[in-house]
């Protein structure tokens, strides 16, 4: 059953709380909840992606908040199977007059939240799509959810996975079949790996596993122990201390911080850690990781290519297309091929999405 709405008003922050709240119950007790359940953990899952952001950008400490929407997307991603079978799930036989007040009664409810709510902008509040499955839901919206809301895209996704699958599947299994044995062979004769690096691998491929599940604290445990296998391993030393930064672990991460300062220097260090602050969601402390690289060393390319990716994450495209464009001026003043073309290439995709930006805007109510 879904949550009363409070009857006292709600500061954003309340109402951000509240919805992480009842939508991780209800995102670990989907199965069974029905259709309209799980239709509106996708318009409670919508909210907190607008309101996160906004409240961060005014100023909050929100840390513990963003720990738990990445957890609550794991949570999501985990039972996807799950919220879609509830979403194509058949309803009861109701009348047609019976149909219109549940309607209603959802407008009314939508209509009382955003009555108490100070900032009201973004949130569509469309009526729950009387169809079966996600797409009847996805088009049962006012406009197309973005890609970046992708649990509304989860049937899409999975059909995409499936085909690639296929695919990849039907191109490599002869290959493998004849290579497999023989290139196992040549490669320990000629070139031995060595089995720490092999471990070390597996370990933050088990940590990356974790993130994907939202589980901070295994990934956090799975490159420690990466760490311990190669302790002089700088991609893992700048994964780790940005999630304990992230975990608000503080002391860990500066002591590995000033490691990765001795060995690379302050600012590739920074444009470093602020590059895995875009992957684990903390957008702000990334953008604040890359202006430090910047004031550290202008001419670092790698600094405006991080810059450049936080804002991107923002959607605030035009001004990630300017910190590209000086990622690119620098890397061609000092012969970077490969950082030339990475800068050009997302200097190109983020140009692409400006007008239909600028459309949304205009269009917006």
């Amino acid at each position: 059953m879904a949550r009363a709405i409070p009857t006292s008003p709600l500061t954003p922050a309340d109402e951000l709380r509240h919805l992480l709240d009842v939508s991780e119950k209800r995102a670990v007790n989907i199965n069974g909840a029905g259709p309209d359940a799980a239709a509106e953990l996708l318009q409670w899952l919508d909210r907190i992606t607008y309101l996160l952001p906004e409240l961060e950008a005014a100023g909050g400490d929100l840390r513990p908040e963003r720990g738990r929407w990445l957890t609550l997307q794991g949570s999501v991603r985990r039972h996807a199977k799950e919220l879609q079978a509830e979403l194509a799930a058949c309803r009861e036989k109701k009348t047609g007059t019976q149909l219109a007040q549940i309607l209603a009664a959802r407008r009314k409810k939508i209509s009382v939240l955003l009555h108490l709510l100070k900032n009201e902008t973004d949130f569509s509040g469309s009526p729950l799509a009387p169809g079966r499955g996600l797409a009847a839901y996805r088009q049962a919206q006012s406009s197309p959810p973005p890609a970046q809301q992708w649990w509304w895209w989860l049937d899409v996704h999975d059909r995409q996975q499936r085909h690639q699958t296929l695919r990849k599947l039907a191109r490599t299994v002869v290959i493998i079949v004849a290579l497999l044995w023989g290139g196992r062979l040549a490669l320990h004769k000629f070139f031995p790996i060595n089995p720490q690096i092999v471990r070390a691998m597996e370990l933050r491929t088990q940590g990356d596993r974790w993130l994907a599940d939202g589980s901070l604290p295994q990934a956090i445990a799975s490159y420690e122990a990466a760490l311990a296998v190669l302790p002089d391993d700088t991609g893992t030393q700048i994964w780790l201390a940005a999630m304990y930064s992230f975990n608000g672990q503080e002391a860990n991460a500066a002591a590995l911080r000033q490691a990765l300062i001795s060995e690379l220097g302050a600012s590739q260090t920074h444009a470093g850690l602020g590059q895995v602050l875009i992957q684990l969601g903390d957008v702000p402390s990334a953008v604040s990781a890359a202006k430090q690289a910047i004031a550290e060393d202008p001419q670092n390319p790698n600094a405006y290519l991080t810059l450049g990716g936080a804002y991107e994450a923002q959607g605030v495209y035009d001004q990630a297309a300017e910190q590209f464009e000086r990622a690119a001026t620098i890397a061609e003043q000092t012969n970077q091929a490969e950082l030339i073309a990475i800068a050009r290439v997302r200097q190109a995709l983020v140009l692409q999405r400006l007008p239909t930006q600028k459309s949304l805007q205009q269009n917006a109510p």
